[in-house]
């Protein structure tokens, strides 16, 4: 499959953005890793991305990927969740601009997304909602499908049933109404699993829905790489698309800001131009006059200081 070089994609930075060039560079480093599948987290830095992704690997004594109340994930961070997976634990979306760039770059070179929120703040915020958008950006639903899904972390410290239960389907309305389809859905409590750990309870172990989980993103992982291919010339084909319209729009804002300051200079140069054509024919017209007077002169033969006079006088 033949793909933007460096080049290219550094000029699209500079004419159309930087989103594009990071899913240009994103669909690169995909098509030379085929054989490991990966799998980005994203939500907001108090979402339990990382405490998540520490539980999936069973890192729940040492953990791999760092926890805390203040951002500290400050670049993808990878680790192998088996032989043909990889999972990036990104950093935390709304701390900072260039967080959020890097988040956006990690997922663009994911092939699976896991969106991960906080239920205890209840439904999305508007920083979540747009992330969401721009992540989907123009994938198809087969394809948001495919490669997304949701958590929902916390669940155990969300309320009572029912305050989760309506929490959770708010959630999912927002979910639908973002991504215009449905997802899977997960809700985990990483702190029982934590818990169930430590006192070797293996009730509370599945209770949490982390083994399950985990069992779900292998699968998952199966599915994709049987469509990897196939998903991966859709995804190429699709960003061409997006690409080609947005460097139209680009070319047609140029032409219409270049058609405007050409009238905006021929509107002043016009005026200027008709100052001066009404002076040139005032000259014509008094140039005509002397020259017919100058001849008057020299026909009647009349006095030539009676001619400069006139001279003077116009």
């Amino acid at each position: 499959m033949s793909l933007l070089n460096a080049t290219d994609i550094k000029f699209l930075e500079h004419i159309v953005g930087k989103d594009f060039a990071t899913k240009w560079k994103g669909i690169k480093q995909k098509n030379s890793s085929k054989d490991v599948v990966t799998i980005a987290n994203t939500g907001l830095f108090s979402s339990g991305k990382s405490m998540l992704f520490n539980a999936l690997l069973d890192r729940t004594e040492k953990e791999r990927f760092q926890v805390g109340a203040a951002p500290t994930t400050k670049k993808g961070d990878r680790e192998k969740l088996n032989a043909q997976i990889e999972i990036i634990d990104t950093p935390g979306i709304n701390a900072n601009d260039a967080d959020d760039d890097e988040a956006f770059r990690s997922l663009m070179e994911a092939d699976i997304i896991l969106a991960v929120h906080n239920i205890k703040t209840g439904m999305l915020d508007k920083c979540e909602y747009e992330w969401l958008k721009r992540i989907a950006g123009e994938m198809g639903k087969e394809e948001i499908k495919q490669r997304m899904a949701f958590v929902c972390t916390w669940i155990d410290e969300s309320g009572t049933k029912e305050e989760t239960e309506k929490k959770v389907a708010e959630i999912k309305r927002q979910l639908r109404e973002i991504l215009h389809t449905d997802i899977d859905f997960w809700e985990i409590s990483s702190k029982r699993y934590y818990t169930a750990k430590e006192k070797q309870k293996a009730e509370l172990e599945k209770a949490s829905k982390v083994p399950q989980l985990k069992e779900y993103l292998v699968k998952k992982s199966e599915e994709y790489v049987v469509i990897s291919e196939e998903l991966r010339k859709k995804e190429v084909l699709a960003l061409c698309r997006q690409t080609k319209k947005s460097l139209q729009n680009e070319r047609n804002l140029i032409f219409t800001q270049i058609s405007r300051k050409r009238e905006n200079i021929c509107k002043k140069y016009d005026y200027r131009k008709n100052t001066w054509a009404g002076i040139l024919g005032n000259f014509k017209d008094y140039r005509m006059t002397v020259w017919e007077k100058l001849k008057k002169v020299r026909e009647e033969d009349e006095e030539y200081a009676e001619f400069e006079k006139y001279i003077k006088n116009i």
